[in-house]
């Protein structure tokens, strides 16, 4: 297993970014009393927009971006009949999750595009940001409108959850571990810890945007979902060492020397998935490449058919000082997994399985 103080980290900054969703959609608990800092108290500016990721902190060691338009165009028109795999192993919470969600949006007329895009990043100091853009994300009466609705499913999702008009857009204050927002348009919305959403405010109200460039992804990607991480920033040396270490396969340590990782999705007519990696020398690049060759010839027989039939179309390539495995996969096979949803689904809630269970559970 991985060694304590990892994981440590690794939950908290999780945490961090489901709380930060969490806000907007299910409130907070009252269990802890309201923080504001002096930023907070200042009444964001009339300006033009900004580009969602202009937004998010210059010293972020990882960055996520999922572009639910794309995902409501691109996914297939797959029966919904049972599925395998995966899929077939997520709670029914999952299939009630989506079910009151698609009742608040009828309820409340939200348009079908209210989810649009998300970026999500966490900066050195494990401080927490996300930045949603959709039609009519950041309107005060739908959001008073999905406030209203899950606090009649259950009182206690929006207890401690306070929206107030600034005049040029709406603030989000919640009494649950130091998280706000702020809406400064219809059609975006901050949320995150205190300090980072305070930061991300500045930028708004004139401060200069000094977004991740190392973190972010090429702008002519067409990326459905994408994460990299600085893992030279996120851990130290000695912390990645003691990740693989831990692990009991110590054929692993090759992986190690890991610098940045980078993960992408885009769909199409088929799914493709990519895990890229760099690392410090050639002596590294062909040990991991080693490594993964002989993963992929001989999978652990203990694994699932599925997964073993996913193992063997993977492929490694290895350019300069990174080393990439990209995994093709037909769509039906992808929807098996859960990590897509049908063209219904899509529209009707474009969160691909996965997420829902992961906020649900």
């Amino acid at each position: 297993m991985l060694g304590p103080r990892v994981v440590e980290r690794s939950v908290r900054r999780r945490t961090l970014l489901g709380l930060s969703f969490a806000v907007a959609l299910v409130g907070c608990e009252k269990d802890r009393p309201v923080t504001t800092s002096p930023a907070q108290t200042g009444e964001l500016r009339c300006r033009s927009r900004l580009e969602p990721q202009e937004l998010l902190p210059g010293n972020a060691t990882f960055v996520a971006y999922y572009d639910m338009n794309r995902e409501r165009r691109r996914a297939p028109r797959i029966s919904t009949k049972p599925a395998a795999g995966p899929r077939s192993l997520l709670p029914i919470e999952v299939e009630a999750v989506r079910m009151a969600w698609i009742g608040i949006s009828a309820a409340c007329e939200l348009d079908d595009r209210f989810f649009g895009e998300a970026w999500l990043a966490v900066d050195s100091e494990e401080e927490g940001l996300v930045v949603l853009a959709g039609k009519g994300i950041g309107n005060e009466r739908n959001l008073r409108c999905i406030s209203n609705r899950l606090g009649a499913i259950e009182p206690s999702f929006v207890d401690g959850t306070n929206l107030r008009s600034t005049g040029c857009g709406l603030e989000i204050d919640a009494d649950y571990d130091d998280v706000s927002g702020f809406a400064p348009s219809d059609d975006m919305l901050v949320l995150g810890t205190n300090p980072a959403v305070d930061r991300a405010r500045a930028v708004w109200n004139g401060g200069f945007p000094n977004p991740p460039a190392k973190l972010l992804p090429p702008r002519r990607n067409r990326a459905w979902i994408w994460g990299a991480v600085d893992v030279e920033a996120f851990l130290s040396p000695s912390e990645v060492a003691s990740a693989f270490s831990d692990t009991g396969h110590g054929e692993l340590g090759a992986l190690s020397t890991v610098r940045t990782l980078e993960f992408q999705a885009s769909m199409t007519r088929r799914l493709a998935l990519e895990v890229g990696a760099s690392f410090p020398s050639d002596a590294d690049v062909r040990a991991v490449r080693a490594v993964l060759d002989a993963s992929i010839a001989s999978p652990p027989p203990t694994l699932p058919a599925w997964a073993q039939s996913l193992i063997s179309k993977s492929r490694v390539e290895s350019k300069g000082p990174r080393v990439t495995v990209s995994i093709p996969m037909d769509r039906r096979a992808a929807y098996d997994m859960g990590l897509i949803p049908n063209r219904t689904e899509a529209n009707q809630m474009p969160a691909f399985a996965w997420l829902s269970a992961i906020l649900v559970l």
